[in-house]
């Protein structure tokens, strides 16, 4: 169970760290900031919520039961 947190935390806190470090480091300036920012927002989110939609495993069955819990629907029995 640690062993799976740690695998989701970890890459988090090493961007953090990253981020940090290149912050106190003045490793970018204020024009290659504004190209990052672009970068990420243009071009690397897209990505990654495509990609996590890709692998997003939705059936009928969940989809039908969230939009029903979403709706305030009771399911009746059958």
């Amino acid at each position: 169970m640690v062993i799976k947190i740690l695998e989701m935390a970890l890459p988090v806190l090493i961007m953090l760290g990253l981020g940090y470090f290149c912050k106190a480091k003045n490793v970018f300036d204020e024009k290659g900031l504004l190209g990052l920012k672009a970068f990420i927002s243009n071009i690397t989110l897209p990505v990654v919520l495509f990609n996590a939609f890709l692998r997003t495993d939705v059936t009928l069955t969940s989809s039908t039961s969230m939009t029903r819990s979403v709706a305030g629907y009771k399911s009746s029995p059958l």
